[in-house]
């Protein structure tokens, strides 16, 4: 089980690897712009629209991931300053079964992080399942099954 510490150190490694994907779909779908240039079908012009709008929804997905990634790098900060934990000393964590990394307080108060290790998950029993979210800010949730199948309690 882990602390509150390294859940939100964790959770700053999950948001920054989640900022740097849609940061980066967001310019492909920039660099990529169809752009209106007299099309006179509605279809083709609403295809247009559709681009834009996805755009947007991403550019303001990206905007809400920054604000957290702020928030939650204050957090970190706080903690840090409270044990006194000096600038850019290295401490590691683990993301259970996934992997481990390693972060740091810059001299301009910014957090660094790095992944060093992919962990392998446990051998699991048969009676076991592990469900995995399609957003990485989430870990996989384990379900334990009795031997009839049902889920255990």
């Amino acid at each position: 089980m882990t602390g509150e510490f390294t859940n939100w150190c964790s959770h700053y490694y999950r948001l920054t690897t989640r900022l740097t994907e849609r940061s980066e779909y967001l310019e492909q779908l920039v660099e990529n712009a169809p752009f209106y240039s007299g099309q006179i079908n509605l279809g083709e012009i609403d295809e247009i629209i559709s681009y834009y709008r996805e755009a947007q929804d991403l550019n303001e997905e990206v905007l809400q991931l920054t604000d957290e990634l702020k928030q939650t790098a204050r957090a970190i900060l706080e903690f840090m300053s409270y044990f006194q934990i000096p600038r850019n000393k290295v401490l590691t964590g683990e993301i259970p079964e996934q992997l481990e990394y390693q972060l740091w307080a810059t001299e301009d108060d910014e957090i660094g992080i790095r992944k060093t290790n992919d962990l392998e998950p446990d051998p699991l029993d048969e009676n076991t399942i592990i469900v995995k979210p399609s957003d990485d800010c989430y870990p996989p949730l384990v379900l334990q099954t009795g031997k009839r199948g049902k889920a255990a309690r």
